[in-house]
């Protein structure tokens, strides 16, 4: 969940700080959990940055693609839509745990 997160608020940050609105957003289940992010920007072409070590921004797209299976950016009309493809997370396994004997009841 937050690799979710973490993906989704970099990708509208982007959109609002570098696009234009309206902005939008939409998950997509399938086999993997893709997220899309649309603004009216006519700007196609995001790419992460190099950023350098005292830099406070700029690592948003850099983090996407590290999290995300795949990324990419697509037209549409009046704008574009950038996404990102996540695996489901696996459920931690559980092991199974003998109960502890009921106690016996005292009948005094």
């Amino acid at each position: 969940m937050d690799v979710t997160e973490l993906i989704v608020s970099e990708l509208t940050t982007d959109a609002v700080r570098h696009g234009r609105g309206p902005v939008g957003l939409r998950l997509l289940r399938g086999k993997t959990l893709t997220v899309e992010v649309s603004d009216g920007g006519a700007a196609l072409a995001p790419h992460p940055r190099l950023a350098l070590t005292t830099d406070e921004g700029g690592r948003g797209l850099h983090l996407v693609a590290t999290l995300s299976r795949r990324w990419g950016v697509r037209p549409v009309p009046g704008g574009k839509v950038v996404w990102a493809e996540l695996d489901y997370p696996r459920p931690p396994r559980t092991t199974a745990r003998a109960l502890p004997a009921p106690a016996a009841l005292d009948a005094a």
